[in-house]
C-alpha cells in the first residue's frame, strides 16, 4: 500500500517538473524575443529613405507588411535595397505598386512584405 502510495507521489511530481520545465521554456522565449520589437522599429527608421511614406505596419509571427506610398518606384526599390542589407529584416517582396498617375495623387501606392530574422539577443538573467 505504501509503495503504491509513493509511486502515486513520484508520478505526481514528475507531471509538476514537467508542467514548470514548460513554463519556465516559455518565458525564457518570451524574453528572448521582447527586444525584436524594439529592432523593427528602428530598422523602419533606419531602412525608410526619403519620399516614402508609411500608412500601414502590420505583423503576424515574423512576417511584416509595409503598406505605403513613394514619390516614385524607384524609392521603394530603394527600399527594397535598404532591406536586403539589413540584420533584422529580410526577403523584401513587393506585393503591388500602383503608378501615379492610377492612384491620382502624385505618389505610388505600395505593399511590401518582408521577413523579420530571428536574432538571438543575450538575455540578462
Amino acid at each position: 500500500m505504501q509503495l503504491k502510495s509513493r509511486s502515486g507521489e513520484i508520478r505526481d511530481l514528475d507531471k509538476t517538473k514537467q508542467n514548470l520545465l514548460a513554463r519556465m521554456n516559455i518565458i525564457q522565449e518570451l524574453q528572448g524575443s521582447r527586444p525584436q520589437i524594439v529592432h523593427l522599429f528602428d530598422e523602419i527608421v533606419t531602412r525608410l529613405p526619403d519620399g516614402v511614406y508609411l500608412d500601414q505596419v502590420n505583423q503576424k509571427g515574423n512576417a511584416v507588411t509595409f503598406e505605403g506610398q513613394a514619390q516614385s518606384n524607384a524609392r521603394v526599390s530603394s527600399m527594397m535595397r535598404n532591406i536586403d542589407d539589413s540584420e533584422w529584416l529580410e526577403n523584401p517582396a513587393l506585393v503591388f505598386i500602383e503608378s501615379k498617375e492610377k492612384t491620382g495623387t502624385g505618389y505610388s501606392h505600395f505593399q511590401l512584405k518582408v521577413k523579420q530574422s530571428s536574432q538571438t539577443v543575450e538575455v540578462e538573467k
